[in-house]
C-alpha cells in the first residue's frame, strides 16, 4: 500500500506500512529540495495528527512536509522522493508566430524535420545557439524533399527549388522569438527578397554551410525552445528554466518522541 505524503507533482510516498502503525501525522520535519531515496527508522513521535489524504488536497502550493509514524516496536518505511519540493519553473520570456501560407506537402515535410531538432533544445547560459548546427545539413537522407526557395540570381532574386525549402520560415520565426526575448544576435541573414510570411527586417535565411542564425543565451538561467507547428502557424516560444538548483541533502536522522528535524 502506497501514503502519500506530498502534494501535487512533488511527492513522497511510504511503502509497506507496517502493521502496528497506528497513524501518519504531521510534525515539523522540513524535507528541503531534492533527496535521494531513503530508508528511514521511525520511533514514537508526538506530533499534531492529520489525515494525509486532505492535507494533499488542502495544500495548494509548494510547502514543506513533515513525516512522522506513531508506532509500537521499532519498524522502518521507504520514503521515495517522487518530484522535487521545488516545482519546475519555466517562464516564456519571448515568442512569435507566423503564418502557414504555402501548405506544400513537401514544403511542411522540411519545416516540420527541421523542428523536431530544435524542439526542446536547451540552451546554458552563455552558451551560443546555431541553427545549422542543431539542426544539421538538410539532405534527402534525412527526409527533407525539394521544396520552394529563393535565390539571388544575375538578373536578381527569383524563385526556385532546392532540398530543405521551407526551413527558412522556421530560423526566420525562431530569429523574431530571439529578438523578443532580448537575446543577443551573433549572425542573421536577410533574404534577398521580401517573404510573405513575416515583415521585412524580422526574416532570418539559412543555407548550410553559408548562411546561418547564431545567437547567444545572455540569460542567467538556461533557456528552451518549445516549437509548434500546426495547420495555419509556425510557433517559437522561447522559455527561461528558473527551477533553482538541486542541493545535496543529508540521510534523515532517527526521529525520538516529540523532537523535530531539518533536512538540508
Amino acid at each position: 500500500m502506497r501514503y502519500l505524503l506530498s502534494s501535487k507533482e512533488n511527492t513522497f510516498f511510504a511503502h509497506n506500512k507496517p502493521k502496528n502503525v497506528l497513524e501518519a501525522r504531521k510534525c515539523r520535519m522540513k524535507w528541503k529540495r531534492y533527496l535521494p531515496i531513503i530508508l528511514l527508522p521511525v520511533f514514537l513521535v508526538s506530533c499534531t495528527g492529520f489525515e494525509i489524504e486532505k492535507s494533499v488536497e488542502e495544500d495548494k502550493e509548494d510547502v514543506d512536509f513533515d513525516i512522522a509514524i506513531e508506532e509500537y516496536g521499532n519498524p522502518s518505511i521507504t520514503i521515495e522522493i517522487t518530484g522535487g519540493i521545488a516545482a519546475k519553473e519555466e517562464v516564456e520570456i519571448g515568442s512569435f508566430e507566423t503564418p502557414l501560407l504555402d501548405k506544400s506537402e513537401s514544403r511542411v515535410n522540411n519545416i516540420k524535420l527541421a523542428a523536431r531538432k530544435l524542439d526542446g533544445y536547451k540552451i546554458k547560459p552563455g552558451k551560443e545557439f546555431s541553427f545549422n548546427r542543431v539542426v544539421g545539413k538538410r539532405t534527402m537522407e534525412k527526409g527533407y524533399k525539394v521544396a520552394p526557395i529563393i535565390i539571388l540570381s544575375p538578373e536578381g532574386p527569383k524563385g526556385s527549388e532546392d532540398i530543405g525549402g521551407g526551413v527558412c520560415q522556421l530560423s526566420s520565426t525562431l530569429y523574431s522569438a530571439v529578438n523578443k526575448a532580448g537575446l543577443k544576435v551573433t549572425e542573421r541573414h536577410p533574404h534577398s527578397k521580401k517573404v510573405p510570411y513575416i515583415d521585412e527586417g524580422y526574416d532570418a535565411t539559412v543555407d548550410f554551410g553559408r548562411y546561418d542564425l547564431k545567437f547567444v543565451n545572455t540569460r542567467s538561467n538556461p533557456i528552451k525552445l518549445n516549437v509548434i507547428i500546426n495547420n495555419d502557424s509556425v510557433s517559437v516560444k522561447i522559455l527561461e528554466d528558473k527551477t533553482k538548483e538541486n542541493r545535496k541533502t543529508k540521510n534523515a536522522p532517527l526521529f525520538q518522541r516529540g523532537a523535530s528535524s531539518d533536512i538540508y
